[in-house]
């Protein structure tokens, strides 16, 4: 029996660097953790659930919109339903995370068993209109107007079958100091830990706007396992050579480490 696989019945970890291409699969928020977890229809070996934890990304911007356009909406659980998830798998201290580059809800969100169901006006009556239908029309509108927005989206992004992160061709937020998909190539910099929260961050060295160094949150994956072990070992603090590549989710710059490479120091020049 696989090691990942014992009492807790858990899945084995797909492999990361593998995509994901329109593969449907349910997403709830979990308010604990405050992540969103996405879990395929289609189980693993056994019959488990697989849950990957969605990763910051304009996928995610996706879903976060679509979550507050059916808040309006009223509805109990707003981003209950199936989606249509494209992105990259990505592994991290024994668990599988995603990187989505298009999320497509494909089932509108059932009325809840408590809601009233009003019965059809009969033929001889005036139909009436509630004070709130029209809003709840107008925001059902909104929502399906939305979901179209998003799968013109994903054509225009990533067509058929998405290559590699390249494709992120969006415009940045107004707050990135990034643009999503910018590629660093051996970047100097340094890698830090923030004592209160646990999330090590890349700090570019020569870098900023005003003279503030331009930081970003590093994104789980197995580079990032092999980052912080080098990085403990090394000492936290120390310049590095870093490449990856750079997302945006909500205005925030977030960096998915690639490679790492120590910096020649104290190297003679020659004549």
């Amino acid at each position: 029996m696989p090691s990942d696989v014992g009492e807790l019945r858990r899945a084995p970890l797909l492999r990361e660097g593998g995509f994901l291409i329109k593969v449907e699969g349910e997403i709830e928020r979990n308010a604990r953790l405050g992540v969103y977890v996405y879990s395929p229809l289609a189980t693993a070996t056994g019959g488990i659930r697989r849950e990957l934890i969605l990763l910051p990304s304009r996928g995610l911007d996706d879903l976060v919109r679509l979550e507050s356009v059916q808040s309006t909406a009223k509805r109990g659980n707003p981003i209950a339903g199936v989606y249509e998830v494209t992105g990259r798998v990505l592994v991290f201290q024994g668990r599988n995370f995603l990187l989505p580059e298009a999320i497509v809800p494909l089932t509108r969100i059932e009325n809840s068993p408590d809601e009233k169901v009003d019965s059809p006006p009969q033929a001889d009556a005036e139909p009436a209109i509630a004070p709130d239908a029209a809003a709840d029309t107008e925001a059902e509108s909104e929502e399906r107007d939305y979901a179209a927005e998003i799968d013109a989206r994903l054509q225009e992004r990533i067509g058929a079958v998405p290559r590699s992160l390249d494709v992120l061709a969006a415009p940045p937020a107004e707050t990135a100091s990034l643009r999503a998909g910018t590629r660093f190539v051996q970047r100097r910099g340094r890698v830090v830990r923030d004592p209160g929260s646990g999330i090590w961050r890349f700090v570019l060295e020569g870098d900023g706007r005003k003279g503030d160094a331009v930081s970003l949150d590093l994104l789980p994956c197995l580079e990032l396992e092999r980052l912080i072990r080098r990085t403990r070992q090394a000492g936290v603090g120390r310049p590095v050579l870093l490449s990856g590549v750079v997302t945006i989710f909500q205005g925030r710059n977030y960096l998915l480490p690639t490679a790492v490479q120590q910096p020649m120091e104290g190297r003679s020049i020659g004549p």
